[in-house]
């Protein structure tokens, strides 16, 4: 088991508030046309979510055990998942979905920019190894630089104005989000670990960066499949 090391408080400060921004923007895309219950489900769940979550983090039951197949890390993942698969599968749930901002959808990609430097200050504080950061071989902060563009070119009077570079734009930005998330999972401390053996991935395993994985990176990859979803629809109003 590897103990938990403390990360600096303005990386901590700095990724609770990028927290906070994925729950708005999410809020802004996906529940702002439910009525006034079903935004009260829609943040009640995501609050269930992050504080269990950081309950089990803070008490380190992520960085223990280790060696177990399959991997504890999974009990963090399974429930949004889960979540998304229900709501994707059902019609009800589905047509709600398609309803959803696709502007807003788009900016939720922004808060990619705020989760690149925490990334970075991990690596930094040696909690992760640089391999996952925009100095290795990430380049995920790509996508959330490029969206303020995206929306300000793709979206006018109201309506889609350029599909295919919405549909170019999500798929590429997928792509460089599951690049990320596969280097991450390699580099945890797990039996499947491939890489970043100087330097493990144990940050994102405690709290609060614990929230990346299960909720934060987890939601902007949902953003980019009800994305090409919609646009797959042809344009529709935003």
């Amino acid at each position: 088991m590897y103990i938990q090391a403390i990360a600096p408080n303005s990386l901590i400060i700095l990724f609770i508030a990028t927290t906070a921004l994925t729950v708005f923007l999410a809020h802004r895309a996906f529940a702002v046309r439910l009525q006034n219950q079903g935004r009260i489900y829609f943040l009640t769940l995501i609050a269930l979510l992050l504080l269990t979550q950081a309950i089990a983090a803070s008490r380190g039951f992520y960085l223990s055990k280790l060696e177990a197949m399959p991997p504890r890390f999974l009990l963090a993942i399974v429930p949004i998942f889960s979540c998304f698969i229900f709501l994707l599968a059902n019609a009800k749930t589905r047509s709600w979905l398609l309803k959803s901002s696709l502007k807003q959808l788009t900016w939720l990609s922004i808060v990619r920019i705020p989760v690149e430097f925490v990334l970075y200050g991990l690596s930094l504080a040696d909690l992760i190894p640089e391999l996952m950061t925009f100095a290795g071989r990430n380049y995920d902060i790509l996508a959330g630089l490029s969206a303020p563009i995206i929306v300000l070119i793709g979206f006018r009077g109201g309506v889609v104005q350029r599909r295919s570079l919405l549909i170019i734009w999500n798929i590429a930005s997928l792509i460089l989000l599951l690049l990320i998330i596969s280097q991450a999972f390699l580099s945890a401390p797990f039996p499947t670990q491939q890489m970043g053996f100087d330097q493990p991935n144990i940050g994102i395993l405690q709290f609060p960066f614990i929230w990346l994985p299960v909720f934060v990176a987890p939601m902007v990859l949902f953003t980019h499949i009800i994305s090409l979803m919609i646009l797959s629809r042809g344009n529709r109003p935003v």
